[in-house]
């Protein structure tokens, strides 16, 4: 038997706990057309409030993979060198320009100078950066790229 229209009312009178609120919020709003006002304008200011939200965390999220990507590669002090030299070169946007008045341009996070690495994903360029770093900079004891000697380096020349 399949039941075509139910409303809040056709529900029992005895509903237990978890399905009472349920009904209770389908029947309609009781009360003066000014507490309707207050409740619509209070699910907007929710609306707005998570819509805000939403956007700084799809902000912060965009960076999440290279971060998480790095962490699971490095030591914590690689790690924090790592960090250092991504946000000093491109603030964390993977589809940084750099030398834009220049004629040799630099592209990506680290901008490199190869116009292969423009528009590639963030584990492309984090390996392509990876062996750069360990062939120029060395690496450490743990077998991984010295980006704290790169970013020494970076400070050196001025660069950062």
């Amino acid at each position: 038997m399949q039941i075509t229209s139910l409303s809040a009312y056709d529900a029992p009178n005895n509903c237990g706990n978890l399905t009472h609120g349920l009904h209770s919020r389908q029947e309609p709003l009781k009360g003066s057309d000014r507490a309707r006002k207050g409740v619509a304008r209070w699910v907007a200011g929710v609306l707005v409030g998570s819509l805000c939200l939403s956007t700084a965390e799809t902000a912060m999220a965009n960076n999440m993979p290279l971060k998480a990507l790095a962490n699971s590669q490095l030591t914590d002090k690689q790690y924090l060198c790592h960090n250092s030299i991504v946000y000093k070169e491109s603030r964390w946007n993977i589809d940084a320009v750099g030398n834009r008045a220049g004629h040799k341009q630099t592209y990506g996070y680290y901008q490199m100078k190869s116009k292969s690495i423009k528009g590639k994903p963030y584990d492309y360029q984090f390996y392509v950066y990876w062996y750069y770093v360990a062939y120029r900079y060395g690496v450490t004891k743990y077998d991984e790229p010295n980006y704290c000697n790169a970013l020494h380096h970076l400070k050196i020349r001025g660069w950062q």
